[in-house]
């Protein structure tokens, strides 16, 4: 095996890890959607329940806490989608040193 064939091979094995790691991340994130959806819904029971005129004050700290829940899993989401052109340029990648390794021939 010669000493480019073998560099070709480990970069193709890092990049390989790296876009696998990657594809978890955004994957992982497609989860959370049923816990959005119960969030949102939480939110809105709590919303009408601390506009209400007997409304319980500590109600107010129950929405914040729902609240910040789903804006944490909202970043989530977004840190996720972002990942996409770093995905494509890892993938393009495997493309061309596949192509250097005689793969797609």
């Amino acid at each position: 095996m010669s000493a480019a064939i073998r560099e070709h091979e480990q970069e193709y094995l890092a990049k390989s890890s790296q876009l696998e790691s990657l594809l978890q991340k955004k994957t992982a994130v497609y989860a959370v959607e049923a816990e959005m959806r119960e969030l949102h819904r939480r939110l809105v029971d709590l919303g009408r329940a601390i506009l209400a005129p007997e409304a319980n004050p500590a109600g107010e700290q129950d929405y914040l806490k729902a609240s910040a829940a789903l804006q944490d899993l909202l970043r989530q989401r977004e840190a996720a989608w972002s990942l996409t052109p770093e995905i494509e340029k890892l993938h393009g990648d495997l493309v061309a040193l596949g192509d250097k390794l005689g793969w797609t021939k």
